[in-house]
This record gives C-alpha cells, sequence and structure tokens, in this order.
C-alpha cells in the first residue's frame, strides 16, 4: 500500500495509478496540481482528519541537496527506526536544504463508492450541523466536513465520504438525519472543484469559522474551513495580489496564540532565534558538503 512517483506527479495521476490496485491517496486539495505544489502550499487536506497531514503520509524521499547530490531518506514503510524524522524537517524547509525529487506515499483501500451532499441554511442551521457533526463518532468515517465561505454568497457545510457499496445507504440515512435535525437543507452533489489557497491558517477549530468569515469580508475571494482540523484554506479574489503585510503578520499572531502557525506561498517568513539561525547555517554548510 506505498507508491514511489516523482514530484511532479499530479495528483489526479496518482489516484488513477492507486486506483487499479483498488487504492487511494485520500490527501487531495486539488487533483490537477502536483505533489510538490501540495506540500508547497498546504499542510493539511480535507481527509487530514482521518489520515493525517500531508508529511505523515510521505514514508520517503529521494531528495536533491543543494550541491546536487541525490539522497535517499526514509523507507518504503509504515513504520521504520524511531529517531529524528528527517523528512518533516526537510519538507517543512521551504527548499533551503534542496528539494524532493520522488516521493513514497502511504496509500489507503478504496472504498469504491462515494457519497456526497451540501447542507444549506442560515447561519444557526449551519453552526448546529457543524457542531453535531464534530460531536458524532461518524466524525472519524467522513473524509470531508468543510465550511464553504465565499463573498457574497451563505456559507454551507460539504460533506464526503468513500464507503463500500454496503455502507452507502448508512451515509445517506446519517446526513439525512443530520440535515433534519439540524433545520439545514439537504443537496446531492457531485464532488466540487478545489485549488490549492495561497494562504493556509491552522487554528482551532472554534476560532476556525469566524476566521474564515473575516478574512472573505475584508479581502473577498472564498475560505475553506477544515471543520475536523482547524485549518482555514484562503483563495483570494484574482484582483488581489497579496494581503497586506501587516494583516499577514496578525493573522499569524493570532494563530500562534491559539497554538497554530500560517503556511503557504503568503505566510510571512519568521525569524529565527540567533541559536536555531546559527544551526541552520551549520547544517546548510553541511548538506552543500555532501
Amino acid at each position: 500500500m506505498v507508491m514511489c512517483c516523482p514530484a511532479g506527479t499530479r495528483l489526479a495521476e496518482v489516484n488513477a495509478l492507486a486506483g487499479e490496485q483498488q487504492l487511494r491517496f485520500p490527501l487531495v486539495v486539488d487533483p490537477a496540481a502536483t505533489l510538490a505544489e501540495h506540500l508547497a502550499a498546504v499542510e493539511y487536506a480535507s481527509a487530514s482528519a482521518r489520515f493525517g497531514p500531508f508529511v505523515d503520509n510521505v514514508l520517503g524521499m529521494n531528495w536533491r541537496v543543494p550541491c546536487g547530490r541525490l539522497v535517499r531518506i526514509g523507507e518504503r514503510v509504515i513504520k521504520s527506526a524511531t529517531g529524528y524524522d528527517l523528512n518533516k524537517f526537510l519538507l517543512h524547509s521551504d527548499g533551503r536544504y534542496g528539494n524532493a525529487v520522488d516521493l513514497v506515499l502511504r496509500l489507503r483501500r478504496r472504498g469504491g463508492e462515494a457519497v456526497r451532499c451540501i447542507l444549506r441554511g442560515a447561519h444557526p442551521a449551519i453552526e448546529r450541523a457543524r457542531i453535531s457533526l464534530l460531536r458524532s463518532p461518524w466524525i472519524h468515517w467522513i473524509d470531508v466536513v468543510d465550511l464553504v465561505v465565499t463573498a457574497g454568497e451563505p456559507a454551507f457545510l460539504y460533506l464526503a465520504a468513500d464507503c463500500g457499496r454496503g455502507d452507502v445507504a448508512a451515509f445517506d440515512d446519517y446526513f439525512r438525519q443530520l440535515s433534519a435535525a439540524s433545520g439545514t437543507q439537504l443537496e446531492a452533489t457531485e464532488a466540487l472543484d478545489y485549488s490549492l489557497p495561497k494562504l493556509s491558517l491552522k487554528t482551532v477549530i472554534t476560532a476556525a469559522p469566524p476566521l474564515a468569515g473575516e478574512l472573505v469580508r475584508e479581502h473577498g475571494g472564498q475560505a475553506r474551513v477544515l471543520c475536523a482540523s482547524g485549518v482555514v484554506h484562503y483563495l483570494p479574489p484574482r484582483n488581489l495580489p497579496l494581503l497586506p503585510e501587516p494583516t499577514l503578520r496578525r493573522l499569524e499572531l493570532q494563530c500562534l496564540e491559539q497554538g497554530g502557525h500560517s503556511y503557504g506561498p503568503w505566510s510571512p517568513r519568521r525569524d529565527a532565534v540567533a541559536q536555531e539561525s546559527a544551526w541552520a547555517t551549520t547544517l546548510e554548510s553541511a548538506w552543500n558538503h555532501l
């Protein structure tokens, strides 16, 4: 249940190949984007509540260090030796120590059927549905629980589950019960088209929805709340090239106060403390002389 593929492979291609063996890589934000683009833009996908962040599903790599040498890191197994996790460190190093050439991905079994729906309604009804879902044991079996907030439109909940053919009726029944109990309207839907965000904000599950609403009200565009992970993916309008630096710093501080952080192309660069900076420079020099 592993796959080794180039970092430039698109997620749609990964799942087309995995699907031939009744397997899947569930951490997809934009099927048309590559693995490398995902790793640079997001730490979490909608299914991360079930399967963990991206880096936990990368078991090994062929890594090209700045001097050009190719280094093999990790293993093609779920568990290997204990010790410092070099995979995670390098994948979050912002290219300072090189880049991934090939990735070994952990795959999951494919149920074969997809149940997808949208819950619409007034804000209190959507909140009732969201909170009820987060408190339910069903949250551990549903791949997508996303609150989608778009400028000028009412927010809605998008739910999706990968399941076996015999389980479709059970998921359908639960979604109907959830809709009736929360006072929302249930709509069947196809998979929603997502794009990679410019900014990803990791906070707590209670703070994520208001943060998404604030971003969209003040700057437009769309924000998606990965409800079970407390993550906000922000997609700006096309006429917004970048959020102001003070705004990005404020958002970063808000997340840090909750034990989180920002990530992605728009994330402000953090100032390293003196000891960390010296250590990183030493490591960079060592990598360059491999």
